[in-house]
């Protein structure tokens, strides 16, 4: 099972905002998997350590994410299973652009990947948030990637970044910082939109837990998600 990217467009001639809707495919050239085992992995056997099928329990709910951002109303527009399609260059940068890519991650030791998108009442999405929870068979797995997207990211900082998808467009990165063991990143959309994300990621055991929070003008409160999710996992 993958995961491909259809394009939604929201009055995108006056505002310049693309919006994503990803919906699930089966095919047998697969180019990243929903779940996987490859050889020498396998599901977590070690008493403490988040097992894929308990991912979507983990997500916030559109109730706890709109507490949190002091939104009324959230919505949950989707919830998938697996990595996203989506693609950018250069591609040690691909991440700041979303969380859960299958660019990002499907050369790690991952294992399954959950993911579900919220956004506030009203056409123009209003506090877009995208949540995935990545799983690895060790916390060290975890670990690992973090470190490795921490030292991507900082040679990404105050260049842009092209999303390849029909449409184009290119976002426009901030400085990456490490804060409270958390990799925090803004980018704003190029074009004058004011349109522009916040992105967080922290390893929590097994997990990485990868989020991102939009809005006309940003946002600061991806990492405020981040921590929600992270009191949900034990460390030990």
């Amino acid at each position: 099972m993958i995961l491909t990217t259809a394009i939604l467009t929201v009055t995108s001639a006056v505002l310049g905002v693309i919006l994503m809707s990803r919906v699930m495919t089966s095919g047998p050239s697969a180019a990243a998997s929903s779940h996987r085992e490859p050889p020498g992995l396998s599901v977590p056997t070690t008493p403490g350590l988040v097992h894929p099928e308990d991912l979507k329990n983990l997500l916030l709910s559109p109730a706890e994410a709109g507490d949190i951002l002091h939104v009324q109303g959230m919505t949950l527009y989707q919830s998938n299973n697996g990595l996203f399609m989506d693609t950018a260059d250069p591609p040690e940068c691909a991440g700041i652009w979303a969380p859960g890519m299958a660019q990002v991650y499907r050369d790690t030791r991952f294992i399954d990947a959950q993911s579900a998108e919220l956004h506030g009442q009203g056409d123009v999405y209003v506090k877009l948030t995208l949540q995935s929870l990545v799983a690895f068979p060790t916390a060290k797995d975890a670990g690992a990637v973090f470190e490795d997207l921490t030292r991507k990211w900082d040679h990404c900082a105050r260049t842009e970044v092209l999303v390849n998808r029909h449409e184009g467009g290119t976002i426009a990165v901030g400085d990456p910082r490490v804060v409270d063991n958390t990799l925090l990143v803004s980018w704003d959309k190029t074009g004058g939109t004011g349109w522009g994300c916040q992105r967080a990621l922290m390893p929590r055991s097994n997990i990485v837990i990868d989020m991102r929070v939009c809005d006309y003008g940003g946002s600061g409160q991806a990492p405020e998600l981040v921590n929600k999710v992270a009191s949900r996992i034990p460390t030990s």
